[in-house]
């Protein structure tokens, strides 16, 4: 009697471990052919016929089901069923189903509970086919949104039980995934192509002809450099405005003549100044402003600088504010603009970045680089545009600045990248520091850029685009660097 139950208690344990290990077995077959699915080595209509007829199999139905809703308000579903000719395969019909011709897919739908009908019971829900004699169907999502429903169709020796319901719907989640997937896909390359779409219309607006080209190369060997441009007083005057490009090139020709990226610089400083929108205060003239500063710092400190770190701050410099949108992050985050949503933090430093990368791939500035080495060129001037977000140095670099100065240990990375954030911010505000005659208009510029966007529609007064603090904000920016640096 005692080896009688000792063998009944072996066998029924060997029975539940032989289950679970094919469960196990089938469990695993599925996440593989869903990562198959994800690497893109499969389609998702191969999934979807994967899953199901291996589903099919381990619960031993002799049909199988799948649907997707493709319109939830005229409740109309696509049905992926097995082929006359294909028997191994499930595949998609062109058409929708309407969900009123099945009334066990209603049932399923309606209801959000699966369904385990046989017998008698099948008339209930108008089966005629005499050839069904049982049907489990299990629904995929809530009771509001079901996203996939799985049919079965006779089983093999017996009915249906709760543990198949539960394999199709484990398997029907899987490919409710993996659609999900597969539309997000769709939306990205949707959004891909208008991006592409976008990023050739910039191009196309800013790109200048070869005529452009020729006529500006065979003029700026005319265009004498003013005498002092070397001097940080130097700024130019109204008879110099229409020479800004002309004084560029110069400039990088003086610090890169020998670069093997020069050749191209005449037709990327012609995209650049064609970048800038005609604003009072952000347009070129104020890059160019900030780029003469950063061209008289290299030129009077050339040793202390590597040649990386010349051709960064130049590149960014000129580039700092290009397509500028005249007016400040704040009215973009509070008017709730797509590009704030895109960069909550430092919006347009980081869509200047954006627009800079454009053109240098476009013109292929450093297309001589190995890729490695371009993508470190472009990461720094990346990171120096962002460093003209005063707001953002103000509450992390500075207070940086301070615990280095009372540090023993000298960090020269640390002091370096400092270094180049001061340049840049110094920079960026340095029309403030020309002469009255020049600071005064330029100061009189940006009072008239922050009055337009104050003057917006719908928009209320921020701080920075308060007139009777206008007059004080550039003080105070000057003032925070000379306190921190």
């Amino acid at each position: 009697m005692i080896h009688w139950f000792t063998d009944a208690i072996a066998k029924k344990y060997n029975r539940i471990k032989y289950n679970e290990d094919v469960s196990n077995e089938f469990h695993d077959l599925l996440l593989r052919i869903f990562r198959l699915y994800s690497s893109h080595e499969m389609d998702y209509d191969s999934l979807v016929s994967e899953i199901m007829m291996r589903t099919r199999d381990y619960i031993r139905a002799r049909e199988i089901q799948y649907y997707i809703p493709v319109n939830k308000e005229k409740r109309e579903l696509y049905l992926y069923e097995e082929g006359i000719i294909g028997k191994r395969r499930l595949y998609r019909k062109k058409l929708p189903v309407q969900l009123e011709d099945d009334l066990v897919l209603s049932y399923v739908w309606e209801n959000n509970q699966y369904l385990n009908v046989a017998g008698k019971n099948l008339k209930k829900f108008d089966i005629k086919n005499a050839k069904i004699k049982s049907i489990l169907c299990v629904p995929v999502g809530s009771k509001n949104n079901v996203v996939a429903i799985v049919k079965a169709i006779n089983k093999f020796k017996g009915r249906f039980v709760v543990e198949d319901a539960v394999e199709l719907r484990h398997s029907a989640i899987f490919c409710a995934l993996a659609y999900k997937q597969h539309l997000a896909r769709d939306n990205y390359r949707i959004m891909e192509k208008v991006v592409k779409n976008e990023q050739k219309r910039v191009i196309h607006y800013s790109q200048p002809c070869e005529h452009d080209i020729d006529t500006f190369l065979s003029q700026v060997f005319k265009t004498p450099l003013p005498k002092n441009i070397t001097k940080f007083t130097w700024y130019p005057n109204e008879n110099d405005l229409g020479l800004l490009l002309e004084y560029s090139w110069w400039m990088f020709r003086h610090l890169f003549k020998t670069e093997l990226f020069f050749g191209k610089i005449a037709a990327f400083l012609l995209a650049v100044r064609h970048g800038y929108r005609k604003k009072p205060y952000h347009n070129f003239e104020h890059a160019f402003g900030m780029m003469h500063i950063i061209f008289v710092i290299l030129h009077l400190h050339s040793n202390d600088f590597s040649m990386f770190e010349k051709t960064c701050l130049m590149i960014a410099s000129i580039c700092h504010d290009i397509h500028h949108p005249g007016v400040s992050n704040t009215f973009l985050r509070l008017s709730k603009n797509p590009l704030a949503e895109l960069y909550e933090e430092s919006t347009l430093e980081n869509y200047h970045s954006y627009m800079t990368r454009l053109l240098l791939d476009h013109y292929g500035l450093f297309s001589y680089l190995p890729s490695s080495e371009y993508l470190r060129y472009k990461k720094e001037i990346h990171e120096l545009i962002l460093y003209t977000d005063l707001d953002i140095a103000i509450t992390t670099k500075f207070p940086l600045a301070r615990q280095l100065i009372n540090d023993n240990n000298y960090d020269d990375k640390k002091h370096r990248y400092l270094l180049k954030s001061l340049i840049m911010n110094s920079a960026d505000l340095a029309g403030q520091s020309k002469s009255l005659d020049f600071s005064g208009r330029i100061t009189a510029l940006w009072k008239n850029e922050l009055h337009i966007e104050t003057c917006k529609k719908g928009m209320a007064r921020t701080y920075y685009t308060n007139i009777s603090r206008c007059p004080t904000i550039l003080s105070m920016k000057l003032l925070a660097i000379n306190n921190y640096y």
